[in-house]
C-alpha cells in the first residue's frame, strides 16, 4: 500500500480504471454495432476499425510533445475530454447512419484523445518510482486497467443489452440495438469526464516528464 501513497499514482491508477472501464466497452459496443447494425462481417468490421488504431497513433505522437510542453495534467486533461466528445459523438448515432457519416467521425475523436492520454497515464502512474520497484508499478497499472476494463465491459454491455431488450417490442432490432449502444456509449463518456476532473483536481499542477525522469534518478543516487 506505500506504493499508492503517491497521491500522484493513487489518481493516475484510479483513472486509469476509469479509462479502461470506458475504453474496453467502447471496442466490444462498437464492433457489435457494426456488425449487428450495419451488418458487416467480422473482416469488413475489422478493416473498418483501421482509422481508430490510425487515430491512437497520432494521439501518442501529439502526447510525447505535448508532456513537455504544457505538462502530463493538462495533457491528461484534454486528451481524456476529447476522448468523451468523441464518445458523444458517436452516441448520437442512429440506426439508418452508415458508416462515414454515423461512426468514422466520432471514431477519429475519439481514437485520438484515446492516444493521447495513454503515454501521459503511464507516466503519471509511474511518477516517482525507482529501479526497484518500476516493475511494480508497471504492474500495478497493468492490473487495474484489467480490473477496469473487465468490469466496464460487463457493466456496460449488460445495460446496453437490457435497454435495447426493454426496446424490443416497440421498434426494430436495428433501432433497439443502436438506443443501447447509444446509452452505453453516453455513460463511457461520463466516467471520462470524471477521470478529466479527478485529474484537473487531484493531480499535481506541475507534472512534467522531466519531473518523472528526475525523481527517479534522485531516488536511485539516494539508494
Amino acid at each position: 500500500m506505500n506504493f499508492l501513497s503517491s497521491r500522484i499514482r493513487a489518481v493516475a491508477n484510479g483513472t486509469a480504471l476509469l479509462f479502461s472501464a470506458a475504453f474496453y466497452a467502447m471496442a466490444f459496443l462498437l464492433m457489435l454495432h457494426l456488425q449487428t447494425v450495419l451488418d458487416y462481417s467480422p473482416l469488413t468490421a475489422g478493416v473498418a476499425y483501421l482509422p481508430y488504431g490510425v487515430g491512437i497513433l497520432a494521439g501518442m505522437w501529439l502526447s510525447s510533445r505535448a508532456v513537455l510542453r504544457i505538462g502530463v495534467r493538462l495533457t491528461l486533461v484534454t486528451g481524456f475530454l476529447i476522448s468523451a466528445a468523441g464518445l458523444l459523438l458517436l452516441s448520437d448515432v442512429a440506426a439508418g447512419d452508415g458508416y462515414a457519416s454515423g461512426v468514422l467521425p466520432g471514431m477519429l475523436v475519439t481514437s485520438l484523445g484515446c492516444g493521447l492520454s495513454l503515454p501521459a497515464l503511464t507516466i503519471a502512474a509511474l511518477t516517482g518510482t525507482t529501479g526497484e520497484n518500476a516493475g511494480l508499478g508497471s504492474a500495478v497499472l497493468s492490473s487495474v486497467q484489467q480490473v477496469g476494463g473487465a468490469v466496464g465491459l460487463a457493466a456496460l454491455v449488460t445495460l446496453a443489452a437490457r435497454h435495447s431488450d426493454n426496446l424490443a417490442d416497440s421498434a426494430t432490432p436495428q433501432h433497439a440495438a443502436t438506443e443501447g449502444f447509444s446509452l452505453a456509449l453516453t455513460v463511457t463518456a461520463a466516467l471520462l469526464v470524471l477521470g478529466g476532473v479527478l485529474v484537473a483536481t487531484l493531480l499535481g499542477k506541475n507534472q512534467h516528464a522531466g519531473h518523472t525522469v528526475d525523481t527517479r534518478e534522485t531516488s536511485a543516487d539516494q539508494g
